[in-house]
């Protein structure tokens, strides 16, 4: 499979999660359980990784613009600190992330 991104709300997920581990005490089969525990371990995985990833990603693209162009380390700062105090979404964060690198 490629790295192709999709956007799912947090709550979203969150309630995918709280389903699966409700399921999970309901099931007696140790395979399926195992098999399950599997799945809610790569999604708590995905929510973290990606969570992080996006934060860290312009983290970085700010610091590297530090000094080469100050307007778009500033642009980067910005979204950086909106993004960490949760003013926008992490979705409104990508699209204005990948507006930013093409400048």
């Amino acid at each position: 499979m490629g790295n192709e991104n999709i956007v799912v709300d947090k709550e979203t997920m969150d309630k995918i999660e709280l389903k699966l581990r409700g399921l999970k005490l309901q099931l007696q089969d140790k395979t399926l359980i195992k098999d399950l525990q599997e799945i809610i371990d790569l999604l708590e995985g995905e929510i973290k990784t990606k969570a992080n990833s996006l934060q860290e990603n312009i983290k970085e693209k700010m610091n590297e613009t530090k000094h080469s162009n100050p307007e778009v380390h500033f642009k980067f700062y910005m979204l950086y600190r909106k993004l960490a105090d949760n003013q926008i979404t992490e979705e409104e964060a990508l699209k204005a992330y990948e507006i930013y690198i093409r400048d």
